[in-house]
């Protein structure tokens, strides 16, 4: 589990502090949203001139305290690309399967088990096959790698974050069957509404048209 160490001498954060904190990370009604009942879950960007873009998962949920309201944030750096599918030692029988033409792919596991690193290998290795010809669309909240990035003769990706660039799942899919993907994916399987949407993934459009590839986490 690693160990603690705490980073400030001063005063523990009050709740302008921690205004401060999730409203800079998420934008003007941050701490508004999480007093409203709902949780924070994107990327953070940081340029840096010697290391170029930094990119951080941010996790945030309200909390009360005894100095008033406040938020427990968390940050984890995140890798600018995910490993390559030959680095993560994965099964063969996965390496033989993965590359579908019908139905849907459910990978699983612990939290931080790798299930977005291999996830996002296996779409790199789609873009990069001159044989692939794939239009992929994601929705993910957040989206932890960018892959428009990757230069690809024959295929392309589409990322979308929820809510930031779509308001839900649902609005997501609704729109995906307008736009000819041969790989739907979908992140985060954590809620009913995330399930159905990965269902209609599955089940729409010409069978050898439409692949699904959601993540779900126990």
């Amino acid at each position: 589990m690693g160990r603690n160490h705490k980073v400030l001498s001063r005063d523990p954060l009050d709740e302008n502090d921690a205004r401060l904190i999730v409203n800079h990370l998420y934008g003007a009604d941050g701490m508004a949203r999480l007093q409203g009942g709902g949780d924070i879950n994107i990327m953070y960007q940081i340029g840096s001139p010697r290391k170029g873009t930094l990119r951080f998962r941010c996790n945030m949920m309200a909390i009360v305290a005894s100095r008033g309201l406040g938020a427990n944030v968390v940050i984890r750096p995140v890798k600018d690309l995910p490993a390559p599918l030959n680095q993560q030692h994965v099964e063969p029988q996965i390496l033989a399967h993965y590359r579908m033409t019908k139905g849907m792919m459910i990978v699983s596991g612990a939290t931080g088990s790798g299930k977005s690193t291999l996830i996002g290998a296996m779409t790199v290795a789609k873009l990069l096959d001159p044989d692939s010809h794939r239009n992929i669309i994601e929705c993910a909240e957040p989206v932890e790698f960018l892959l428009d990035r990757v230069e690809s003769s024959t295929s392309t990706i589409s990322q979308s974050e929820i809510p930031r660039n779509v308001k839900s799942f649902e609005d997501f899919m609704a729109g995906a069957m307008r736009r000819q993907p041969t790989d739907i994916i979908v992140d985060e399987c954590r809620k009913p509404e995330h399930m159905i949407a990965t269902i209609q993934a599955a089940i729409s459009g010409p069978p050898r048209r439409r692949r699904s590839m959601p993540r779900r986490s126990h």
